[in-house]
């Protein structure tokens, strides 16, 4: 099988650097050496039942006065979560921590804990809290509980919501430190055999067994190429032909804001026949504006296009000055005059390739604003229709960019128009037109 991993070589060196920092890190939240330390690492949210594990804790903490409890993360649970703690001794809130930062908290716990409900299809911090050597007591509604929480061995599993039985199974570790020591030990064992390495040898024995012959791959390298050669490139040519023949009738180029912008026909994602050909304009115009000395893209886009010279990052694509870093840990102790993220944001949490998170793209939204220097600028570009989550936030939210713009596409040869909202609320993403048929440009101005 292929394992669901994290990068646990980066957290098991970082295990290793901060194990002898252990009482110092502990002792900058006031924890004591012989206190015992409940860990959550999440969003404050409704799936992740943060309310459940403070419900056990308040429990708990009358008859182990040692005992701590230290969440980690931010989430609209959080002020009710502090009202209720505010009565309580030893519960810590830090708020957000981006992933660089989290092998300290790991360091310093004994015991990591994951409430969760319907949902959690996996719970990658149970990986990164075992590469820790910490024993794990998890739902059982946590989709990795039934390969990684090994009932006695690396930690308990719980009935999701019964806090009797969240409390008993808590009980059980921090009653006997000599017990939690030994789990935590099998923890390291069993995270290692779910790393990145692992998965990509499993990966390739699957291909192994699959792999197609010479024909057959012969074949689809070579019908490829001849869709290549004999429809998109002729097409890309013969839009190329009409926008010098009807150069004077609007064929070349669009209006954004009053100014008059060149369509961009490129082969490349075929951008000639889909929103790329008024993104990258606009991107290239607004960017030219602002002349920025320092830049951040969010999604790797613009290199495609012959941009260089900003800082970018995009957690999938693996390319040449390419951070490979998910959006929501961006560092907010480096700023720039000009964020850019162009058909990007949309796909933050709602794609295919990871588990459904909807708060996840205003979040980054929301922590972008706070990487620009004062005086600077966020460019956001997106289609409409894409992310129905995202197209209700900016609804309900008008005012969260200080400039807003929408373009819709009018014709079957990727001809755009600038319009007001009215007209693009209802736009489909994919109908009439492949692709976007409308997208939004929001400014942010600091």
């Amino acid at each position: 099988f292929g394992p669901y991993s994290v990068n646990n070589d980066f957290f098991f060196k970082k295990h290793e650097e901060l194990k002898l920092r252990r009482p110092e890190l502990r002792a900058r939240h006031g924890i004591k050496p012989e206190d015992t330390v409940l860990l959550f690492v999440g969003k404050l949210i409704e799936k992740k039942r943060p309310q459940d594990l403070l419900a056990a804790y308040k429990k708990l903490v009358v008859k182990n006065p040692n005992l701590k409890l230290v969440f980690v993360g931010d989430g609209a649970l959080r002020p009710e979560l502090e009202k209720e703690a505010a009565e309580l001794p030893g519960v810590v809130f830090v708020g957000f921590k981006n992933q660089t930062e989290l092998p300290e908290f790991y360091t310093l716990a004994d015991v990591f804990v994951l409430p969760s409900g319907m949902g959690e299809t996996w719970g990658l911090v149970v990986n990164e809290a075992m590469c820790f050597g910490l024993s794990v007591v998890a739902s059982d509604l946590v989709g990795c509980g039934q390969d990684l929480v090994r009932d006695g061995e690396t930690g308990f599993i719980f009935k999701f919501g019964n806090i009797e039985d969240l409390s008993e199974k808590i009980l059980g570790l921090i009653s006997n430190k000599k017990k939690i020591n030994l789990l935590g030990e099998k923890s390291i064992e069993i995270a290692n055999l779910y790393s990145h390495k692992k998965t990509v040898q499993e990966i390739l024995n699957i291909l192994d067994h699959i792999k197609p012959s010479r024909v057959i791959r012969f074949l689809v390298v070579f019908f490829g190429k001849i869709k290549l050669y004999l429809f998109f490139i002729p097409e890309l040519f013969f839009y190329s032909i009409k926008d010098f023949l009807f150069r004077n009738k609007g064929s070349v180029y669009f209006n954004f804001n009053g100014e008059k912008l060149k369509y961009l026909r490129k082969i490349y994602n075929f951008s000639y026949r889909n929103e790329r050909a008024v993104e990258i304009p606009i991107a290239e115009f607004l960017w030219k504006k602002y002349n920025p000395v320092s830049a951040l893209e969010i999604g790797n886009v613009l290199s495609h296009y012959g941009w260089t010279g900003q800082v970018i990052i995009d957690k999938y694509e693996v390319a040449k000055n390419v951070l490979n870093i998910d959006a929501v840990d961006i560092s907010t102790d480096k700023k720039y005059d000009l964020v850019v993220s162009v058909s990007t944001i949309e796909h933050i949490g709602w794609d295919w390739g990871e588990e459904k998170d909807f708060d996840k793209s205003i979040f980054v939204l929301n922590r972008v604003k706070k990487v620009l220097n004062p005086d600077g600028h966020m460019i956001i570009t997106l289609p409409l229709g894409f992310n129905k989550y995202l197209d209700l936030f900016l609804k309900n939210n008008p005012d969260f960019f200080s400039e807003t713009y929408f373009l819709k596409r009018i014709s079957k040869d990727n001809k755009w128009t600038q319009c007001l909202y009215e007209e693009v609320k209802n736009c489909s993403y994919g109908e009439p037109f492949e692709a976007a048929n409308a997208i939004m440009v929001g400014i942010f101005n600091n």
